[in-house]
């Protein structure tokens, strides 16, 4: 009976471990919306996701910086107005396949969340400044905001996935739960 109670201690022990590796391995980033126009690159929109996958943003040339009073990180990016099409004649055979560059596209980099950044800032292929965003509004108080969004429950969606705080504090608690009732029962059990 000792053994079967360790076993199952064992196993609570090493879920929790594993739940809590999860949750201290959330990350969160910035999801830009942007605009590109003839040289000219514009930040629509700024939203906080949260995401567990690799983020990998189109590679080019262009240079992306966060700001407080210094640099604090660059970050790599290229703008996708690059589209491959084909020609097709009358009878429906292909006469021939090009590349096109368009002059205006929406696109979105993903850079990851820093809560003491102030500015965003965007340098083209030059290295000169075309754009910059205050960003200050997400700066230390980014629980807040969210909070204020959706309510009670801190919930952040990405394609549409739904990632919930207090479902999985929840299953940590009954986790730690279970686990103190083994050991105080395997405390008991030896006297």
């Amino acid at each position: 009976m000792i053994k079967k109670n360790k076993c199952i201690c064992s196993i609570f022990f090493i879920f929790t471990l594993i739940l809590i590796s999860l949750i201290s391995a959330q990350e969160f980033y910035y999801d830009l919306k942007m605009y590109y126009e003839k040289e000219n690159i514009e930040i629509r929109d700024i939203k906080i996701i949260y995401s567990q996958n690799k983020i990998l943003n189109y590679p080019g040339n262009y240079i992306l910086k966060t700001k407080n009073t210094d640099i604090l990180n660059e970050y790599g990016f290229g703008v996708p107005n690059t589209i491959i099409y084909d020609d097709w004649d009358e009878s429906g055979n292909q006469i021939k396949g090009e590349t096109a560059i368009l002059e205006n596209v929406s696109f979105r980099i993903l850079i990851p969340y820093e809560k003491n950044i102030k500015e965003i800032l965007i340098y083209n292929e030059n290295k000169e400044e075309i754009n910059k965003k205050d960003v200050s509004k997400f700066s230390n108080n980014f629980e807040k905001i969210v909070i204020e969004k959706r309510e009670s429950e801190i919930k952040i969606y990405e394609g549409g996935k739904e990632f919930s705080y207090i479902k999985i504090i929840l299953i940590a608690i009954i986790v730690l739960i279970v686990f103190v009732v083994c050991l105080i029962g395997n405390k008991y059990l030896k006297i």
